[in-house]
């Protein structure tokens, strides 16, 4: 599986012409607007991908778009806080392989 390979950085949803920030509506568009594309395309919606958090309180962590790496990317950015956790834990002296495996695993699609 091939992911979009780093550095990466964050970006702000800023308008192109006026130079402030979107608004949820221009935003909303806006993803509208790559759906359609991807479906022109030959593709369907199901090719556009988000990323959120689980449960009733669910939050969007980020869009990544109908891009043709967006599944691996998807799996490495879910695999972000089980990543940070297996480092925090190397750090402070209490390294477990099989965490940091299950880490590496969950970041490349598969199961440890």
């Amino acid at each position: 599986m091939t992911y979009t390979s780093g550095p990466w950085d964050l970006f702000n949803n800023v308008h192109p012409i006026r130079g402030d920030a979107m608004t949820p509506e221009e935003i909303g568009q806006l993803i509208a607007d790559r759906v359609r594309k991807t479906r022109e395309e030959g593709g369907g919606s199901d090719k556009f991908l988000f990323v959120s958090t689980l449960g009733p309180d669910e939050r969007t962590i980020c869009d990544l778009g109908n891009g043709p790496n967006g599944m691996a990317n998807g799996q490495l950015i879910i695999a972000a806080p089980d990543m940070k956790l297996a480092l925090e834990h190397v750090r402070d002296g209490h390294t477990d392989m099989d965490e940091i495996l299950a880490a590496i695993a969950k970041a490349e699609g598969r199961t440890a």
